[in-house]
């Protein structure tokens, strides 16, 4: 759809792409949970309102967060940001140094395919 008419079209359940405010450009994969007709359409995803133009109705111009249509390349885009963040938490996680050096050599090798570790 164009325009804003994708977002009066949403419904409880309906999946939305969330866009961070601020320093961030953080996207994230949401649900709609609910839509009111308060202050000319409101829609939640989560406990956080959005205006029918898809923007926060909180917080400043600067932080607020914005819904995006549900494209395929912002899909992809949700989704690689989310894997790498939850790759980072467990790489901070784990303890790095009480692996063995096999299991070390294979994350390495993962994670830069084009130079192979090799002791």
């Amino acid at each position: 759809m164009r325009g804003e008419a994708w977002l009066r079209a949403l419904k409880p359940g309906d999946e939305v792409i969330v866009s961070a405010g601020g320093w961030s450009s953080r996207r994230y994969i949401h649900r709609v949970t609910k839509v009111t007709a308060q202050w000319g359409g409101t829609l939640y995803v989560g406990a956080t309102a959005f205006d029918m133009r898809g923007r926060e109705r909180s917080g400043n111009a600067y932080t607020r967060d914005y819904l995006h249509e549900p494209t395929p390349e912002l899909r992809e885009e949700a989704t690689r940001q989310a894997l790498v963040a939850t790759i980072r938490k467990l790489a901070e996680r784990e303890r790095l140094e009480a692996m063995p050096t096999q299991t070390l050599k294979s994350i390495a090798d993962l994670l830069a395919p084009k130079k192979a570790v090799t002791p």
